[in-house]
């Protein structure tokens, strides 16, 4: 991301930084293309980065192959809850269970994923 935002810059800091690449995976079609679009002006600043549209539980690719990994991931929505009580009516004790399962499906492909010594940020 260093890289990508001081090349975005012209920065000649952007030479000092390790090569590399950025993949974002976004399930959701519209919000995989808003994302793809708004990378797309950063021009050459862009060239490492792949804008991907998986289930982030099955996202494909070899064991140990990203040095870091951040997983933004669906939440309970609990604070909407306190926020907009009336939510409570279409609130499920099972739709809460099967959130908790696919959060951790994503956290163990995460760290399937993740190099030795990487860094998960979950």
């Amino acid at each position: 991301l260093e890289r990508i935002a001081a090349a975005s810059r012209g920065s000649p800091a952007a030479d000092d930084v390790e090569e590399g690449a950025v993949v974002a995976n976004e399930i959701d079609a519209h919000r995989s293309h808003v994302l793809a679009r708004r990378c797309s002006v950063l021009g050459s600043g862009s060239a490492g980065l792949a804008v991907v549209q998986h289930k982030a539980q099955t996202l494909p690719g070899p064991t140990n192959s990203f040095d870091r990994i951040i997983c933004d991931v669906p939440c309970s929505g609990d604070g909407a809850l306190r926020k907009h009580p009336e939510k409570w009516r279409r609130w499920s004790h099972v739709e809460g269970r099967q959130l908790h399962a696919r959060q951790l499906q994503i956290a163990i492909r995460a760290a399937a994923l993740l190099r030795p010594g990487g860094l998960l940020c979950y």
